[in-house]
């Protein structure tokens, strides 16, 4: 039984070739190149936003900034349990709409004010403020609810 193995030359080679390509794909999975990996969204809801109560009704005013390398989709804006209109008269935005959504841009920040006719928040209580966006990211932050002027 004479068998022979490689020699040690030709697995020392293969060995480093093989911890060279190893290290090569983490190195560019790290730095986003293969799958897009640092393409993404980031949604903060900023505190100094506020939900007012008045005679006229509730207006929830809600800070945004997009910290992320992509624009964000909003599609759905929920203030305690209720869910609010993303288009129509009770809501104004600092950003673009389209197709019954907000786009936030990447790097940017803005408010989006929304009125609540037939909901009274009550002053002193926080509510939880959830928006959901396209790419299926939720981001909560809780909102104090203030006595308006009439």
């Amino acid at each position: 039984m004479k068998q022979r193995a490689i020699s040690p030359i030709i697995a020392t080679v293969i060995l480093v070739a093989v911890t060279i390509a190893l290290a090569v794909g983490v190195a560019l999975w790290f730095s986003g190149i293969i799958g897009g990996a640092g393409s993404h969204e980031q949604l903060l809801i900023l505190p100094d936003g506020n939900i007012t109560n008045s005679t006229q009704g509730s207006a929830v005013y809600i800070h945004i900034k997009n910290s992320g390398s992509v624009d964000a989709q909003i599609i759905s804006i929920k203030v305690g349990n209720m869910t609010a209109p993303l288009t129509g008269s009770n809501v104004a935005t600092t950003f673009n709409t389209a197709n019954n959504y907000i786009i936030v841009p990447a790097g940017k920040d803005g408010w989006i004010n929304i009125n609540f006719t037939n909901y009274p928040f009550i002053p002193g209580t926080s509510y939880k403020v959830t928006i959901v966006t396209a790419a299926g990211n939720s981001y909560i932050q809780e909102l104090q609810a203030v006595q308006g002027t009439s």
